[in-house]
């Protein structure tokens, strides 16, 4: 296939399908919710397999998907307004740029290696980390939460911090 040429609907869906994982967390990374960013990729697909979207050539078909999300994902926080959640202009921009240098999906093994430590993760390790990063919940508010001080939660984060930092360089190192 000419690189130039247009993609077709089929072949467009199983990049976009290959790419989920990025591009959600792009998504994720402006809105900031889960299930959010999970629709705005569902939506993507939907209008891929109903033929509907103006397709670019495959080489260009990942910056244009991050397009796609990026725009989806401030009208529907746009529409909720939830901007006052929402991250800064400028900061998507940059956000742009460092997804940008990250296509050629280098950062896949340590994306892996990630979800496999916070999998081994503990339920009270994981729930910690559920509450400050999934939930956004400040580590103040945890602290309430869980009746315990803050300067716990702090401690108990940066250890479960620095334990996956370890289990990524460990897991990298052994896979390769």
């Amino acid at each position: 296939m000419d690189r130039r040429t247009n993609m077709n609907p089929e072949r467009a869906l199983r990049t976009l399908l290959r790419h989920q994982v990025s591009l959600v967390a792009y998504t994720l990374s402006i809105v900031r919710d889960e299930h959010l960013a999970e629709d705005i990729f569902q939506d993507m697909a939907v209008t891929l397999l109903q033929g509907d979207a103006k397709l670019p050539p495959e080489d260009a078909f990942l910056p244009w998907a991050r397009t796609v999300a990026r725009n989806r994902a401030l009208n529907a926080l746009r529409d909720a307004r939830r901007s006052a959640r929402a991250l800064d202009r400028e900061v998507i921009d940059l956000l742009d740029a460092h997804w940008t240098r990250a296509d050629d999906d280098s950062q896949a093994p340590h994306v892996d290696a990630l979800r496999r430590c916070v999998d081994a993760l503990g339920a009270k390790a994981k729930r910690l980390l559920a509450m400050r990063y999934r939930e956004d919940t400040s580590c103040l508010a945890i602290a309430e939460l869980i009746g315990k001080p803050a300067n716990t939660v702090y401690v108990s984060l940066s250890r479960i911090q620095r334990s996956l930092a370890a289990c990524v360089k460990r897991r990298l190192a052994v896979e390769g």
